[in-house]
């Protein structure tokens, strides 16, 4: 109770193959709403590919599903949860909520208002201008960056320092054979 837990259907006019995109977009937005109700000196930062981190522990998590028809996306759905006022104590990773966080007025109201309101501002910037312009921006809040990291894929680890996303949304690692994709 208190937190804040939406599905929201989104139908942008684009390629199937871009519809990843979109996790990254909502994040940047969702950083923007919640930092305002944040501290100025609380760190918020995007953990690839879905999470929102506030000093290290998760805030909120982010989840897409899409359809479509031939070569035209034909609806997005982005499932998005917000600790508001609690957060789970046995998470895999560590969490956190934003009241703990020292968040002052912000409710369920406030929240989703804040949220809708970035989240058709960033999407209108992607629509415009492209992921380009995402990626830069989620970059420099991505948490990790430049530090050493290990990225699981399957059965493989692989260690490296975080480079960022590239054009495509896929984490770069600079490793002693090579820059890596993720």
């Amino acid at each position: 109770p208190g937190n804040l837990y939406l599905s929201l259907l989104l139908r942008p006019d684009i390629a199937p193959a871009r519809a990843g995109e979109a996790t990254f977009v909502i994040a940047l937005a969702l950083a923007a709403a919640l930092a305002r109700f944040l501290p100025s000196e609380r760190a918020l930062r995007c953990k690839w590919p879905n999470d929102l981190l506030v000093d290290g522990g998760k805030v909120s998590g982010i989840l897409l599903e899409s359809s479509s028809v031939g070569t035209t996306l034909d609806w997005l759905v982005a499932g998005i949860g917000i600790n508001l006022v609690h957060h789970p104590a046995d998470a895999r990773w560590p969490a956190t909520d934003l009241a703990a966080a020292g968040a002052s007025g912000i409710d369920f109201e406030t929240g989703l208002e804040a949220v809708l309101r970035a989240i058709a501002e960033r999407q209108a910037q992607w629509l415009a201008r492209g992921f380009g312009a995402m990626v830069a921006a989620w970059n420099s809040i991505a948490y990790a960056m430049g530090e050493t990291v290990e990225i699981d894929q399957g059965a493989a680890r692989h260690r490296g320092r975080l480079l960022g996303i590239d054009g495509q949304g896929a984490l770069m690692l600079e490793t002693s054979p090579g820059t890596r994709e993720a």
